[in-house]
């Protein structure tokens, strides 16, 4: 939900009016996107919760198309401003001629002291600056939230490999005695290893369809999801490299042991 003023919006923002006209979004109006104002028709109350958890019914004046995913509801700034925990206007957008122009008294916002000499204006540069900065730091907390989960699930991969080899230490040591080579014994490791990756490589892709595929679809329009396919690509590739090599390494330490057969019952 954005607050604006109906005032020269179509000329600094690219909020444009699918039906009806932004220039009504005025007292207690709304602009809803076009995916969400399919049961309803202009003129009509549309019951909204606002950031405050207040309930209004706003009048249905236009709507407006947007991305997938990213759709945005208008309304007045002046009605959304006192719902909000600042109750300041953040941003005042303004386009203008000339490159240098003095800002009207009538556009600041009734929260400025009388006492402040003006307000800073700077060209969509910044704008796009500050998002860029955005942008990036949403990316490397993203990827630092990666970077756990990826870290445990490799710990945990590892343990579980490494315990599981580790506990068939005498099984390997009977194959030894009844004429199994160690090159053998790991070639069946090998195998074992092998359908170990298959399953949860299977596994992990059903979970992952179950999740990204919705998702995509709601952001997207289309169930194919977003991004490079050397990302799956390299994740497959590093789940069965890692398996494979955890087993194999755990198994070779397992080998070169040698091992008590006493208790062992068949």
């Amino acid at each position: 939900m954005q607050g604006v003023t109906a005032r020269g919006l179509d000329r600094t923002t690219a909020y444009r009016a699918a039906s009806g006209s932004l220039s009504a979004l005025t007292g207690d109006s709304v602009a809803l996107p076009t995916a969400y104002a399919k049961d309803h028709r202009l003129g009509d109350l549309v019951p909204m919760r606002l950031g405050d958890g207040t309930r209004v019914k706003l009048r249905l004046v236009a709507t407006v198309d947007g991305r997938r995913g990213y759709e945005t509801a208008l309304v007045p700034a002046a009605l959304l401003i006192g719902h909000t925990d600042g109750g300041l206007v953040p941003q005042i957008m303004v386009r203008c001629g000339g490159r240098h122009r003095r800002l009207p008294t009538h556009f600041l916002p009734r929260q400025v002291d009388e006492g402040s000499s003006g307000l800073l204006v700077s060209g969509k540069e910044v704008l796009e600056a500050a998002q860029a900065d955005a942008d990036d730091t949403q990316a490397w907390m993203a990827y630092l939230v990666l970077g756990v989960v990826v870290g445990y699930a490799t710990l945990a991969l590892v343990n579980t490999q490494v315990l599981a080899t580790a506990e068939r230490r005498r099984e390997f040591m009977l194959q030894r005695l009844v004429g199994a080579t160690r090159r053998q014994v790991l070639q069946m490791m090998t195998v074992e290893a092998s359908l170990v990756a298959l399953a949860g490589i299977l596994l992990g892709l059903l979970v992952a369809a179950a999740t990204l595929v919705p998702l995509s679809i709601s952001v997207l329009g289309t169930a194919l999801p977003g991004g490079s396919p050397w990302i799956l690509v390299a994740v497959v590739a590093g789940a069965a490299a890692l398996t494979l090599t955890t087993t194999l390494v755990a198994a070779g330490v397992v080998l070169q042991r040698p091992g008590d057969l006493a208790g062992v019952k068949e």
